[in-house]
């Protein structure tokens, strides 16, 4: 499992900064509602 931290999210799309130093990770919405998140914060941590 990957982790990082919440680059930008506008309410629709995003990005996760990996904590390995990897890409960014593009998100959008619909896989944050599918997953029952209700929505992300810049700079949180998360694992993906």
């Amino acid at each position: 499992m990957n982790t990082g931290t919440v680059k930008f999210y506008n309410g629709r799309t995003g990005f996760i900064q990996p904590t390995d130093g990897g890409k960014d990770v593009f998100v959008h919405v619909s896989a944050l509602e599918r997953a029952g998140f209700p929505g992300l914060a810049e700079g949180q941590k998360l694992q993906f």
